[in-house]
């Protein structure tokens, strides 16, 4: 995630792509890599953050960020079930096509909230 938060960052502040693209190079491409992880693992990032103010800029920008939900997706078979009107146990929005109302909790939160989840994968091999 830590190098999708440079990249989307640095396109929405406006700063060219080769820019962009030499910070996000410096992070390690693990699983899990966060920001603080690379500075640690990548001496030549806290080396640029000190030395450019651009950098610094948007590295700061970045960690505000970091973590925050990118985008909405649906499970192609899951449903949800609630004992009353969704809506009193979670926030929900229409899907894309405009027919279906969607949680805007991911899957482990809707149980949390006392919702029962089920998934309906149709599998024709099965």
């Amino acid at each position: 995630a830590a190098k999708a938060v440079i990249r989307d960052v640095g396109r929405v502040l406006g700063h060219p792509f080769g820019f962009v693209d030499r910070i996000s190079k410096l992070v390690p491409p693990d699983p899990g890599m966060t920001l603080e992880k690379a500075f640690k693992a990548e001496p030549a990032l806290p080396e640029l953050y000190e030395a450019d103010e651009e950098v610094k800029e948007l590295i700061d920008m970045c960690r505000l960020l970091e973590g925050c939900t990118r985008n909405a997706g649906k499970h192609a078979g899951g449903v949800v079930i609630s004992p009353t009107t969704i809506t009193d146990f979670a926030p929900i929005y229409a899907d894309a096509e405009g027919h279906f109302p969607v949680t805007q909790f991911d899957k482990n939160d809707v149980e949390t909230a006392g919702l029962v989840k089920f998934d309906f994968l149709g599998l024709r091999t099965l």
